[in-house]
């Protein structure tokens, strides 16, 4: 009787010992978005999320971003909408809820909340980018050059911002300027202007 109930205290206590927490399971998770190994990082995550007694935000930001990697959208929106309700502060949270509605051709939306974003932290120069590529998509291109020329002030070492900035100067029929912009983009590393050079500037 003594060697059963031993048994049964140590495999009690073995459970408590193993048994993962939200924040185990959440490192996990990161881990696995680092090792862009994704759907494991939404298992992780998923799993982080339900032990979560405190409702963390970035755990929710963080399976969105997860499933932004695998491009399901939907689900990132989601998941980023549900971790700005949490937290309405974080501005990164509101810029990547402006990505995936990018992705989704929520144009409105997109900008409202790159707007967001911005009213958080104005300076940062990505929300500017991210709110010039929905203005450009949508052919104004001179809002997306005053977006443009707000982040290159904050960082005037960001390829994508001469990249777009290349488009939408195009666009406005400044070739010269757009050239230019191309030509900065690729010294910076930025590939995708290379068909732009070839056709436009060479």
């Amino acid at each position: 009787m003594k060697i059963l109930i031993l048994t049964w205290i140590l495999f009690i206590l073995s459970f408590y010992i193993n048994a993962q927490t939200a924040d185990d399971y959440f490192k996990e998770g990161l881990a696995q978005i680092e090792a862009e190994k994704y759907e494991e990082a939404v298992d992780k995550l998923s799993q982080a999320i339900k032990l979560d007694k405190e409702k963390d935000s970035f755990k929710y930001g963080s399976r969105g971003t997860a499933y932004l990697k695998m491009g399901e959208y939907r689900k990132a929106l989601s998941d980023y909408k549900q971790a700005t309700k949490i937290n309405p502060s974080n501005s990164d949270f509101y810029f990547y809820m402006g990505v995936v509605e990018d992705s989704l051709k929520h144009y409105i939306e997109a900008i409202q909340s790159f707007s967001k974003a911005l009213k958080i932290d104005p300076q940062n120069a990505d929300y500017y980018i991210g709110r010039a590529h929905v203005y450009s998509v949508n052919k104004d291109y001179n809002t997306s050059l005053a977006n443009l020329n707000y982040a290159l002030q904050l960082d005037d070492k960001h390829a994508q911002a001469y990249y777009l900035r290349g488009i939408a100067k195009y666009n406005l029929v400044d070739s010269n300027g757009s050239c230019e912009d191309f030509k900065k983009a690729l010294e910076l590393g930025y590939d995708l202007a290379k068909g732009w050079i070839k056709q436009y500037c060479e």
